[in-house]
């Protein structure tokens, strides 16, 4: 059984992220980065394992492409994603996820190797952003998930698998006053029939030039994780990035190699 991790792992994380923000003040964007507009791009569309406040605006699509690769005690997993969103207006979002491949190589070499189909999840996203001309923002979610993957890779051991529904708010506040610098907090339950849990993420991302970098303290009722990693702006609309992640508490000696690759346009 997992249980929760100690409180020093989370004080500290959360210490050396608010530090490190603090030494950077560089502006992402130059002048000629500012949209017909008026309006400057955000800096980042999504962390690597929680959810950001930042909206997709009226209008706007994005697709997205996602590799995880983790390596525990239990095994191996490699885990490929795909996502499209787009935006209703500019603070209401429609998502859609699926996870085309799952492979699962057991630790205990007598064990078969698990491949297969993930599932598909719809979720709706809406974002009040800088609510009263502040640094605060809100967001907040839903999504359901269609247990419609193959059973190899998607159900638990001696369990059958459920749908299951998310929901979670972020608040998130900017450090500075380029909007470069951010800080946030997401809670959230996931509901299923074969129990619910809980998590939390507590992230922050600083841009310098065209690189996002970000960490993250990932928890939930079964795992925890701190996940640092960065972004690559090398085109308009084009994000790429690479983090890695390490098991913290009960889930300590788990490593994860998470590649993103992101392009939007309207």
């Amino acid at each position: 059984m997992r249980t929760k991790p100690a409180l020093f792992p989370r004080v500290a994380v959360t210490a050396a992220i608010l530090a490190a923000l603090g030494l950077w003040n560089t502006p992402l964007w130059a002048d000629d980065d500012v949209d017909e507009a008026g309006e400057t791009p955000q800096p980042l569309n999504d962390f690597f394992q929680s959810d950001s406040v930042f909206p997709q605006e009226q209008g706007e699509w994005q697709v997205s492409i996602g590799a995880d690769y983790i390596k525990s005690d239990a095994g191996k997993v490699t885990t490929l994603t795909t996502g499209l969103e787009y935006g209703i207006t500019d603070s209401l979002q429609v998502e859609l996820e699926h996870t085309p491949y799952i492979k699962i190589k057991p630790g205990d070499a007598d064990e078969a190797t698990l491949d297969g189909q993930g599932n598909t999840e719809l979720g709706l996203k809406k974002s009040w952003m800088h609510i009263g001309g502040s640094p605060n923002s809100v967001a907040v979610g839903y999504e359901h998930e269609f247990a419609n993957g193959d059973d190899d890779v998607i159900a638990d051991e001696d369990e059958e698998a459920s749908d299951s529904d998310t929901v979670h708010i972020t608040l998130a506040r900017d450090l500075d006053t380029t909007g470069n610098t951010q800080a946030s907090l997401q809670v959230g339950r996931e509901m299923a029939d074969a129990g619910d849990e809980n998590f939390a993420n507590l992230a922050a991302f600083h841009a310098v030039g065209r690189h996002v970098f970000t960490g993250e303290y990932n928890w939930s009722d079964e795992e925890s994780w701190v996940t640092p990693g960065v972004y690559w702006k090398p085109a308009k609309g084009l994000d790429v990035g690479a983090a890695v992640a390490f098991g913290v508490g009960d889930t300590d000696g788990n490593r994860a190699l998470l590649l993103r690759l992101n392009y939007e346009w309207d």
